[in-house]
C-alpha cells in the first residue's frame, strides 16, 4: 500500500477500502514533533518517530470495530505508566474522534479536555477514542460540561509491525463505518494526568499537539498554531 506519486508530491492524504474495512495514509514528509526533553532513539533515530502517524485503518465485524494505527516506531524507551496495560507504548497519547453524521450542530467541535483544538463545526464528534500505555476508552461527547466514558476496550500492541489495535465493541458504536469521519491526533501523555480521561503534556508554549493524520498543508499549520484545528477524513462518496 505505498503511496502513488502524485499522491505523495501533492501531500495529500490517501485512501483505500475493502468491503469491511477502510484506511487513511499519512503522505511521505507528514510531520512529527517529540516533547522538550526526549532522547533520541537507541538507533540514532529522532524520538519524534514515536509519535509519527503513518496509517489508520478501520475494520469491522458485527461484533467490534477495529481501529488499527500504525506509527513509524513503536516501543519507547520511556515505559508507560506503572501498572499500565501496554507499556511499551510509553507516553504515547492518541486521541480519535468520529463524527457520526456530518450534521452542523450535532456533537461537539471542541476537542477533548486539556487538548486545546478544535474541528471545523460540519465535523463535530460524537465519540473520541482514547488510547494510551493504560489502555483505551471511548468517550461521548456532552453538550452540557465534560465527556463522558462510554466504555472500554481491549488494546494490542505489535511492535514488529508497529501497529496497535484496539477492538471496539459495537455495541457501543452502531451505523456504518464507511460513512464516518475520523480526526486522529498524537500527544505525549502526562505523567502526572489525574482522572479517568488521560491528558497530555502540556509545553510552555504552543500545542500539546504532536502529530496527525491529514495533509501536509494542515500538518505544518497546526504545528505552529496555539489552537490547531484537526483535519477529518472521510471515504470518498
Amino acid at each position: 500500500d505505498e503511496l502513488e506519486p502524485e499522491q505523495a508530491s501533492a501531500g495529500i492524504v490517501r485512501f483505500t477500502q475493502g468491503a469491511n474495512w477502510i484506511a487513511f495514509d499519512n503522505p511521505a514528509g507528514s510531520l512529527a514533533r517529540a516533547p522538550a526533553g526526549a532522547a533520541a532513539l537507541e538507533d540514532g533515530r529522532p524520538a519524534s518517530e514515536l509519535w509519527r502517524i503513518e496509517r489508520l485503518k478501520v475494520e469491522w465485524t458485527e461484533q467490534a470495530l477495529n481501529l488499527i494505527y500504525r506509527m513509524a516506531r513503536i516501543g519507547a524507551a520511556e515505559a508507560g505508566p506503572r501498572g499500565a496495560a501496554t507499556p511499551e507504548l510509553g507516553s504515547l497519547l492518541i486521541d480519535t474522534y468520529i463524527d457520526l453524521n456530518g450534521v452542523v450542530g450535532a456533537g461537539s467541535a471542541v476537542t477533548l479536555e486539556g487538548r486545546g483544538g478544535f474541528l471545523p463545526s460540519r465535523d463535530a464528534w460524537e465519540y473520541a477514542l482514547v488510547v494510551s500505555a493504560s489502555g483505551a476508552a471511548l468517550y461521548r461527547s456532552n453538550p452540557l460540561g465534560r465527556s463522558i466514558e462510554a466504555g472500554r476496550a481491549p488494546v494490542t500492541v505489535d511492535a514488529e509491525s508497529r501497529t496497535i489495535r484496539v477492538a471496539v465493541p459495537r455495541a457501543l458504536l452502531r451505523g456504518n463505518p464507511m460513512r464516518w469521519g475520523y480526526a486522529v491526533s498524537a500527544s505525549a501523555l502526562d505523567p502526572d494526568s489525574t482522572g479517568k480521561l488521560p491528558r497530555p503534556l502540556k509545553p510552555e508554549s504552543g500545542s500539546a499537539l504532536l502529530a496527525l493524520l491529514g495533509p501536509i498543508d494542515t500538518q505544518k499549520a497546526a504545528a505552529t498554531a496555539p489552537k490547531p484545528r484537526l483535519p477529518v477524513l472521510r471515504a470518498p462518496n
